[in-house]
């Protein structure tokens, strides 16, 4: 921050004072993520257009593109503009490092689409290109999200392939958020293999090594995997606690990605908790907080109403809402939530002695759990 204030006065190029000042946003918007900081990523990116192609111009483009998009329900276009424009930029710079981080960054927006084959393809062709130019840094950060990728697709016979991949890289990188990323897809890993007690444990060491890289939503994805582990362990107050530690984290402005994401989940811990108000506060809070393009997080928040508004008694709406649900996370790639939400639909309708229909679905349930390594819905 120091060098961007001194830049205006000091015998420094245009190109350098635009650099000092994007990098200088660029921090801002990790440690904030406030519209202030998305504002002041703006304006640093209009200035380092203006100053030519730069690695920093390459860096302060994609996150204002996944900020954009994650910040506003009529801003994904935008957004992935900004991506593209950072592709270009990068090829403009001939910098492999930062071509292969920004064809990374480009399959970001077909998670939000639910389009994970798509996804799969872009990561791939991040990987082959910084294979074949010898980057270093950036494959990790590549091999996580395909483990990612596959483990979403329920696919975990190869999700375990590729971190075993992602094990190799990370053994040789001093980076801590590659070792974050161990971590989480340690816990993970732990919780398809139903071992919850390493899933919290790994994730207890996630949270210290996330508190040191200061990014909010790396903290907060931290005590969302703790939630996880220890909803898992039938511990729902533990993890209310963990989600409401989440929440402290997620600026609702702007941080609209992984917001509702943590809202539905504490929703459940209420539900198991007894607390059907609080569960509804949250549900409904997720659902007004999500963005229209974001599949996956639409129909999870949906389902939470639906549980919810079951829980109530009022059955006509829960099974519309399952219905909604239900429609559009089939439409997507992810398998393992359209298995649970499927799992939750037919116990809603077991508990209506609705069993033909029950069974229905939870035969489909079982349909998309066909991979070995994975844990079928309980």
């Amino acid at each position: 921050r120091r060098a961007a204030q001194i830049a205006p006065s000091a015998d420094v190029s245009t190109q350098d004072r635009a650099e000092a000042l994007l990098y200088t946003a660029l921090a801002g918007a990790t440690s904030e993520a406030s519209p202030d900081a998305i504002a002041q990523l703006r304006d640093a990116v209009v200035q380092g257009r203006s100053a030519g192609p730069s690695v920093a111009l390459v860096d302060g483009l994609a996150r204002l593109g996944y900020m954009t998009v994650t910040s506003s329900d009529h801003a994904e276009a935008e957004g992935i503009g900004m991506i593209d424009e950072a592709i270009a930029v990068a090829r403009a710079t001939g910098d492999h490092e930062a071509i292969s981080g920004a064809l990374r960054d480009r399959a970001g927006p077909y998670w939000w689409h639910g389009d994970l084959e798509a996804m799969r393809h872009q990561l791939e062709k991040a990987l082959a290109y910084s294979r074949e130019h010898d980057v270093r840094a950036t494959p990790v950060e590549i091999v996580a999200s395909l483990a990612a990728n596959a483990a979403v697709q329920g696919d975990w016979t190869r999700a375990r392939a590729v971190w075993d991949e992602f094990e190799r890289l990370v053994a040789s990188s001093g980076s801590l958020l590659d070792r974050r990323r161990g971590l989480q897809g340690n816990a993970r890993i732990a919780l398809n293999e139903d071992r919850p007690r390493d899933a919290e444990r790994i994730a207890r060491e996630g949270i210290e090594l996330s508190q040191q890289i200061g990014d909010r939503e790396v903290i907060g994805r931290a005590y969302e995997m703790l939630a996880d582990a220890l909803d898992a362990q039938g511990d729902a107050a533990a993890a209310r606690d963990a989600l409401l530690e989440t929440l402290r984290w997620y600026d609702p402005r702007t941080m609209r990605g992984a917001l509702p994401e943590a809202q539905w989940r504490l929703s459940h811990a209420y539900l198991e908790l007894g607390d059907v108000a609080a569960a509804r506060e949250q549900a409904e809070a997720g659902r007004a907080s999500v963005i229209a393009s974001d599949a996956f997080s639409v129909a999870t928040t949906t389902a939470a109403l639906a549980r919810v508004r079951a829980a109530e008694g009022r059955g006509d709406e829960a099974d519309a809402l399952f219905r909604e649900a239900l429609e559009l996370i089939r439409r997507t790639g992810f398998r393992a939530a359209t298995a649970e939400i499927e799992r939750q639909n037919g116990e809603f309708l077991l508990d209506r002695r609705r069993v033909t229909e029950a069974h229905a679905v939870l035969t489909l349930a079982l349909t998309r759990v066909t991979d070995p390594l994975a844990v079928a819905p309980r």
